[in-house]
């Protein structure tokens, strides 16, 4: 029988493993299909994304009071080379500059929900510089839907020459607790000249923040070294 210091080890092992992998900062943007007619989330190389089956890190950090005065958020750790791991994804659409069958009015917005967390679990979605999330999701299935909008259009009013485009970096997504989550999202114009894209169901690995990691396997092995002395 393996040691009780190995037992707790590996499992916690297993999380650290995957983070530098997907540690690099993405982009899925929310396009059109080939017809023009049906909105298409793609990855990071313009192919339509499967409906299931993609998976990510995210954190279990709570950042409410880490903000500074000026509204930025003061980092208190970096991973792989600088990158915010807090930050992997970004929802971004599509400019009809970029693609022509994109059509100009449309504004692009994105839906969310929660399908499982582990349990005493709750996903959280943060807008950027914000000094509390934008939307809760518990893992009892009490926070229902939330959307969000990608496009970034010059003006509010309704114009049929605005273009859909969209860049927003910096939201966030958080668990409360270290475990698997499943968030399903899918797109749709508010315009409605583009048909709601299909769900697509997001596999979230949420794992402790790389210093509170660190400490406690450090503790641990300092644990397992006395117990085989």
């Amino acid at each position: 029988m393996k040691p009780l210091y190995y037992q707790v080890l590996a499992p916690l092992l297993a999380l650290v493993g995957p983070i530098s992998a997907s540690a690099a900062h993405v982009h899925l943007t929310a396009g059109v299909d080939e017809t023009g007619t049906r909105l298409v989330l793609l990855d990071e190389n313009g192919d339509a994304l499967p409906p299931v089956g993609r998976g990510y890190n995210v954190i279990t950090w709570d950042p409410r009071g880490e903000f500074s005065s000026g509204g930025t958020l003061q980092l208190d750790w970096e991973y792989a080379e600088g990158q915010d791991i807090r930050d992997l994804i970004a929802f971004i659409a599509q400019s009809s500059e970029g693609n022509d069958l994109m059509p100009p009015g449309s504004q692009i917005w994105m839906t969310m929900d929660l399908i499982a967390a582990p349990e005493g679990g709750e996903f959280a979605f943060w807008e950027p510089n914000t000094t509390d999330p934008a939307h809760l999701f518990p893992a009892d299935g009490s926070g229902g839907s939330y959307a969000f909008i990608l496009s970034e259009w010059e003006s509010g009013v309704v114009d049929a020459e605005q273009d859909p485009d969209g860049h927003i970096d910096g939201r966030n997504f958080t668990g409360l607790v270290a475990g698997d989550y499943y968030v399903q999202f899918s797109l749709y114009d508010s315009q409605g000249l583009l048909d709601p894209s299909e769900d697509y169901t997001f596999h979230f690995v949420a794992v402790p923040e790389p210093g509170t990691l660190s400490l406690a396997l450090v503790a641990l092995a300092v644990f397992g070294s006395r117990r085989r002395n």
